[in-house]
């Protein structure tokens, strides 16, 4: 078993010259229980009943303005037929 390439370079605890510090390894998530929910899900509040229409959010919509009169210019007149 031949030993490490930096431990033959370098002395231990040393990093070699021109390479990257190596990361540190996460620790082991253990694992969840499959009847426990998950803990990023919300309580259940009171949310809309199916069937319904979801609050609307947000400012309401601006209406439109309303037409005044006829559009400016000559009235548009279908051409004559031949």
């Amino acid at each position: 078993m031949e030993p490490p390439k930096d431990s033959v370079h370098c002395p231990p605890r040393s990093p070699c010259p021109g390479s990257a510090p190596r990361p540190p390894v996460p620790p082991p998530v253990p694992p969840r229980p499959a009847s426990a929910p998950p803990a990023e899900a919300p309580p259940p509040g009171p949310g809309p009943t199916p069937g319904e229409a979801p609050a609307r959010r947000g400012p309401a919509p601006r209406p439109r303005p309303a037409r005044r009169g006829p559009a400016p210019g000559p009235p548009m007149e279908a051409p004559p037929r031949p």
